[in-house]
Formats: structure tokens, C-alpha cells, sequence
């Protein structure tokens, strides 16, 4: 089982490689290219994307929880029917209504910006909505895939963008760039509709209101929680962005955009584990726990190594956003605690059936995390003391989410404590005491390497076993 994991994770990670291609070509290439005001517009449209999922209504997510496990050939075809077609009419539905009042009630920049948000957010769940599915039924190749024909979409667009600049066209640079981004997931929802238009075309079942009923509101209970979750990661940015000028915020959000090229990094495991979990019993739930925390854990931290090497391409590249750097550093061991709560913690509540567990503990999370930003601010004045909040944020919903699944498993994951506060003084002392890039990176790197080993000896002999095994059956064909 903990061999196929493995094997999973690492071919969802190989496409993701071109993904990590594109999001280091977005990362550093379009703040360069918009500037720093236009970035700060962008920004802040992708800000409000992010809550775009909330008119999904939970559909997606209660069809996830109910079919987690099933293969594509036994999903009920007509039922599908009915759910994309019902699922389409809501979109439509909250597009127009996005659009309408931006349109009546927004000026300048902004009503441009929600009318993108409204025309994002259709086409954006659409493509959620069979990616969802694409990882619910275990076709990890079809989500390949479209990781590669996304990444690639985004560096040509990026390479449009920058024909644009350099003939002078006249347009609004962001505005231009945001358009193509949104025409970017207009193309993947086509292409996803082509995929499993056996889903949408065709005879449909009319399901019962209390079946509907039943898929929304444990669907919503879901989405209620990641929406929650969400804003936890969001809300000293929406702090920053209403207590700041759009320069300031700027910089501050392309910290969390250099941030994001990790993320993407380390995504693979998120896709792979919830279907992996709901194929198991609860006791071997339970036994594969401390070994998903010990593999996201070596992958996450390790991937702290990389802040080095993206410190050194701003301060040669975009001298313009160097004072985002010391932001950055205080954000950065924050990734390797979001990826194990978002990737680990939240698959393990979901395959438990337990989510309005992971909802109340988002609940009270951001209340603590509206407190601490509202005292950052207080305090600091500065945007500073908004990445401070934050990281302390990020520890506590550690400790409190795997507190409750620890009680649930009845078992010990001091182990893991131990291996994230090291690695975490590690980076922060490392990074603080060694100016030279180039040499904290060596350093940095070779200590994590001992600690790792030393804490998780069988595991990493596995993951090294496992990715030699992959790459040798990639050259044999």
C-alpha cells in the first residue's frame, strides 16, 4: 500500500513539474512585466477568485465525499447527468449575478475585476467540478494531463502578454493578462466537458429532492469548511489590501506568489491520498498516518531549500519587489505546515466523515487568526507584523488539527512534532545568522539532509527506493 502511494504521488509529481515551470515564469516574469501597481490589480482579482468555489453550493464536493472510491466504469451515468446539469444552472445563475452588480455598483478597476471574477469563477468550477472527479475515481493520468496543458497555456500567455509590451499596444496590461488567464480555464473546462462528456450528454436520471438535498448539504458542510480554511490563508492579505495602498499590498502579495511555486512543488500528495484513503478501513487509516506525515513532512521541508535560490533571482531580477524578501523568510516555513494540514490532516477528516469536526476547528482557528492580525497591526503597523500573525496561526492549527486525530487513532505523533519545530528553528537560524545565499543553501541543505535522516531512516530509504524504481521504468520505455 505505502509502495503504491508512493508510485501515485510520484507521477502526479512528475507533470507537476511543468506546473512548477509555469508558476516560476508567472511568478517572476508578470510582476516585471505589469509593474508594480498593475500587479497589486491583479492581485487583488486573484484574491477574490479564491472565494469563488463558495457557488459551487457544495455540489462537487458531497458528489467527492459520496463516490470517493469508485471506479469510472461504475459511476451511475444518468445520475451524473443530472448533477452537471443542475450544477451548470447554478453557475450560470451566480455568473450573471456577480456580473450585474459589479456592473451597477463598481467603478473603474474594480467593476473589471468582478466582472473577471463572475466569467473566472463559471469556468473555473466547471473544471473543479471534473477534476474532482478525475481524483475521485483514481485518473491520475487525466489530471496529468491538464496540469500540462495548463502550465503550458500560462507561459504562452505570458509570452503575449510580453509581445503586447513590446509593441506598445494599447491596452491596461493587467486587464489584458487577466482576460487571457480567464480564457486559460475556459479552454481546460472545454476540454475537461470533451473528457467525460459521457457524464453530461445523453438520457439523465431525475433524482429525487431528498437525494439533491442529501449531495448539497453534506457537500456544504465540506465547502463551508474549506471556505473557512481559505480564509484563514487569506486574511492577512484582505487585512493588508483594505489597510494599505495597492503598491504596498503589491509586494506584500508577491511574497505568498513566490510561496505559491513551492506549493505547486509539493501539491501532488493532495491528489493522490483522499481516494487512496477511502479505499481503507479505519484501522489501516490509522497505521498509514504518522507514515503520510512523515513523507509530507520530508517533501514539505525540503522544499524549504528552495527559498534560497528564489531569494537570489529577485534581488538580481526584480530589484523592484526586494522588500518583500524579509516577508518571505517569515512566511516560508508556513508552506510546509499548510501542505500537511491541507494535504494530510483535512484528506484523513474527510475519508472519517468528519466534517463538521474540521469545520468548527476551522471556525475557531479564524476567529484566533482575526484577532492576531487585528494585534499585528496594533502593534507593528506594517505589513510585517501581518506575516508574524500568520506563521503563529499556521502553528496552532497544526497542533489543534492533529491533536483531535491523534484522540481518534489513539496514537503517538511526537515524532513528527519533533521533525517540523527542528527543521523550522533550523531554517529561521540558517537563514537569519548566514547572509551569503549560495552558502545557507549548502548548509541548509546538508543539515536537513542528517535530520532526516536520522528521524526517518526506513522512510527515506523507501521514498529513495521507490523514485529510482520510477525513474528506471521511465527509461526502460
Amino acid at each position: 500500500m505505502d509502495g503504491k502511494f508512493i508510485k501515485n504521488v510520484l507521477k502526479i509529481a512528475i507533470s507537476n513539474i511543468f506546473i512548477i515551470l509555469s508558476g516560476v515564469v508567472s511568478g517572476f516574469f508578470l510582476p516585471k512585466l505589469l509593474g508594480v501597481t498593475d500587479y497589486g490589480f491583479y492581485k487583488i482579482f486573484n484574491l477574490y477568485i479564491t472565494y469563488g468555489v463558495f457557488f459551487d453550493l457544495g455540489i462537487s464536493n458531497g458528489i467527492y465525499l459520496l463516490y470517493g472510491g469508485y471506479k469510472r466504469a461504475e459511476l451511475p451515468k444518468e445520475t451524473f447527468r443530472f448533477y452537471f446539469s443542475f450544477f451548470l444552472k447554478i453557475q450560470i445563475i451566480f455568473a450573471i449575478i456577480v456580473t450585474m452588480v459589479a456592473i451597477i455598483f463598481m467603478d473603474n478597476e474594480y467593476k473589471f475585476i468582478f466582472v473577471m471574477v463572475a466569467a473566472y469563477t463559471l469556468v473555473n468550477n466547471i473544471a473543479t467540478y471534473f477534476e474532482k472527479i478525475s481524483v475521485m475515481i483514481g485518473e491520475f493520468n487525466a489530471s496529468a494531463q491538464r496540469n500540462i496543458l495548463k502550465s503550458v497555456l500560462t507561459i504562452f500567455i505570458i509570452f503575449v502578454l510580453w509581445v503586447g509590451i513590446k509593441f506598445n499596444v494599447s491596452v491596461r496590461y493587467f486587464q489584458f493578462y487577466t482576460v487571457l488567464f480567464v480564457i486559460v480555464y475556459g479552454i481546460l473546462a472545454f476540454q475537461y466537458c470533451l473528457y467525460y462528456k459521457e457524464l453530461i450528454f445523453g438520457e439523465k436520471d431525475i433524482i429525487s429532492k431528498q437525494n439533491l438535498k442529501k449531495i448539497v448539504l453534506s457537500g456544504f458542510v465540506l465547502l463551508l469548511a474549506d471556505m473557512v480554511a481559505n480564509l484563514i490563508l487569506t486574511l492577512d492579505r484582505q487585512f493588508v489590501s483594505a489597510l494599505f495602498d495597492i503598491n504596498t499590498y503589491s509586494i506584500y502579495s508577491f511574497a505568498y506568489s513566490m510561496l505559491r511555486i513551492v506549493i505547486l512543488a509539493i501539491s501532488a500528495i493532495a491528489t493522490v491520498l483522499y481516494p487512496t484513503l477511502k479505499r481503507m478501513s479505519v484501522e489501516q487509516m490509522k497505521k498509514s498516518y504518522n507514515y503520510s506525515l512523515a513523507i509530507v513532512g520530508m517533501i514539505s521541508f525540503g522544499s524549504l531549500m528552495l527559498y534560497y535560490p528564489l531569494c537570489v533571482i529577485v534581488k538580481s531580477f526584480l530589484i523592484e519587489y526586494i522588500d518583500s524578501l524579509v516577508i518571505f523568510r517569515i512566511l516560508f516555513p508556513s508552506i510546509t505546515i499548510n501542505a500537511i494540514i491541507s494535504m494530510i490532516m483535512i484528506s484523513h477528516y474527510k475519508a472519517l466523515g468528519k466534517e463538521k469536526e474540521y469545520f468548527y476547528i476551522s471556525v475557531v482557528i479564524l476567529i484566533i487568526s482575526a484577532i492576531f492580525n487585528m494585534g499585528a497591526y496594533f502593534v507593528s503597523k506594517s505589513p510585517l507584523g501581518f506575516s508574524v500573525a500568520s506563521m503563529l496561526v499556521m502553528v496552532l492549527w497544526y497542533i489543534v488539527s492533529n491533536r483531535k486525530l491523534e484522540k481518534t487513532y489513539n496514537i503517538n505523533t511526537k515524532i513528527n512534532y519533533i521533525y517540523l519545530i527542528v527543521n523550522i528553528v533550523i531554517f529561521y537560524s540558517i537563514s537569519t545568522f548566514i547572509n551569503n545565499y549560495y552558502i545557507g543553501f549548502v548548509v541548509n541543505s546538508v543539515v536537513f539532509c542528517i535530520i532526516t535522516y536520522i528521524i526517518y531512516t526506513k522512510e527515506t530509504k523507501e521514498i529513495i527506493c521507490q523514485l529510482s524504481k520510477s525513474i528506471n521504468n521511465r527509461i526502460k520505455k
